[in-house]
């Protein structure tokens, strides 16, 4: 199964099973992709822990917010058009810090979020996954770094095709997979 595949299918199974999460990680026998793969994502924002009842409300709430910060990035252009948009808002020390190889994300702050994201969105989700709208603004604010890092392995656009290609694919698989569960 392909990176992409495994990242949708794990996301799926955790939404719908929290132990299936504990079973079968994330990554689990992959080879890492050019564009540093998304996979590493959910295992990263969750923080590679999980409780003794799994991960499934917060996977469920990265479940949701997936599509929405990808859906984000391309409304706004594709990767490098997101990018200048979080830039030109005042964010130029916390993007420069995703595409950076030396420094560890600097995530933005929950309460700016809904400059990024409408109310509407961070309302749906939180109603969508039993979250509240607190929850899911710091959960846009950790995952959207973390996205612009997967997507940049090489600190720079270079691979920019590649990674709007993969935005594209996991929307739709994701989008497929999660309208199962509705």
């Amino acid at each position: 199964m392909s990176l992409l595949g495994n990242l949708v299918s794990q996301v799926a199974r955790s939404a719908m099973d929290p132990e299936d999460a504990q079973r079968n990680p994330v990554n689990q026998g992959i080879n890492p992709r050019r564009t540093g793969g998304l996979g590493d994502i959910l295992a990263s924002v969750l923080g590679g822990q999980t409780t003794r009842g799994g991960f499934g409300g917060k996977g469920m709430l990265i479940a949701a917010l997936m599509p929405m910060v990808l859906s984000w990035i391309k409304r706004n252009g594709g990767l490098s058009g997101a990018l200048s948009k979080i830039t030109d808002m005042g964010y130029e020390k916390q993007a420069r810090s995703w595409l950076s190889n030396n420094e560890l994300n600097d995530n933005l702050d929950p309460n700016d979020i809904n400059r990024l994201f409408n109310d509407s969105e961070i309302q749906q989700v939180a109603a969508h996954t039993g979250a509240n709208e607190i929850e899911v603004r710091q959960g846009l604010a950790e995952l959207l770094p973390e996205v612009v890092n997967q997507l940049t392995p090489n600190g720079n656009l270079d691979n920019e095709p590649e990674a709007n290609e993969e935005i594209d694919q996991i929307i739709s698989q994701l989008s497929s997979r999660l309208g199962a569960l509705k």
